[in-house]
């Protein structure tokens, strides 16, 4: 569902340019807008809407759809997202308007500068605005998020949808990250380890350095940039030898380096 971009609707409410470019950041709505006006002027088997990569044939293959009237619609209509074009397929482009009708249009959606300049000299270029703050909230607000975390987030996302989901699953790790750390300072092994099964491999990194920071600063020990064997024995007492026979059971069992040193702090080896 479009949210926004009331303007730009207004704008090819009655007509549309041969070729229209609608430009902006990522994550604003500006695919949903071109579906909009897409279907403003083509339906069924006159339009053409896909968000995949194209290869150079399936543009060849379009010339034909683009030489012959439309079937039931005003327009025939293809939306294409420009940002994985290559410039084969570009080159591509270039023919297929070129050798299209005059009641083909053609809507292209681009979140980079990718675009050359023999599709820009054909163009009419629309520069889709950054959602604004509210509307943003009032997005996140529909798909669950809790008010306060809706309006932090909505701050710092510039206007894009995308990039404010981003933050929040950067926000949910970090904090899912912090009630493990702080299970592990506890010594529950079992819900350490459960906690961490799925978990990619930034979050595990991310576990390690808080782990290791939270558990120096509880015991008063100063890291620095020891290796990390030193560091793991400093934090629990082991000698290095005993340390190294630890992790090697360990890593048999676990397979993964802070589960290694989870094991170390829970077991008190």
């Amino acid at each position: 569902m479009l949210l926004g971009h009331n303007r730009v609707l207004d704008l090819f409410a009655q007509d549309m340019p041969k070729v229209l470019i609608l430009k902006g950041q990522d994550g604003i709505g500006k695919f949903l807008l071109a579906e909009e006006i897409a279907k403003k002027f083509s339906t069924g088997c006159d339009l053409i809407i896909t968000r995949e990569t194209l290869k150079i044939d399936a543009v060849r293959n379009l010339i034909g759809f683009s030489k012959f009237i439309p079937v039931s619609s005003r327009y025939k209509v293809i939306v294409w997202d420009t940002d994985t074009f290559t410039n084969l397929v570009f080159n591509a482009l270039l023919k297929l308007l070129e050798e299209s009708q005059d009641r083909c249009k053609f809507i292209l959606v681009s979140s980079k500068d990718n675009l050359p300049q023999t599709i820009l000299s054909r163009s009419h270029v629309c520069n889709v605005e950054s959602l604004p703050v509210n509307l943003v909230v009032d997005i996140l607000l529909s798909k669950g998020v809790l008010e306060s975390l809706a309006e932090r987030v909505s701050k710092r996302c510039g206007g894009s949808i995308s990039i404010a989901l981003k933050l929040l699953d950067g926000i949910k790790e970090r904090e899912t990250v912090l009630s493990v750390v702080n299970f592990c300072c506890l010594g529950d092994l079992e819900i350490c380890i459960k906690n961490t099964e799925n978990w990619s491999d930034e979050s595990m990194l991310l576990f390690e350095q808080i782990f290791r920071h939270e558990q120096a600063r509880r015991m008063g020990i100063d890291l620095g940039y020891v290796d990390k064997y030193e560091e793991c024995a400093a934090l629990h007492n082991l000698s290095l030898d005993k340390l190294q026979l630890v992790l090697q059971i360990c890593e048999k069992e676990f397979k993964s380096s802070i589960k290694v040193l989870l094991c170390c702090y829970a077991l008190k080896v």
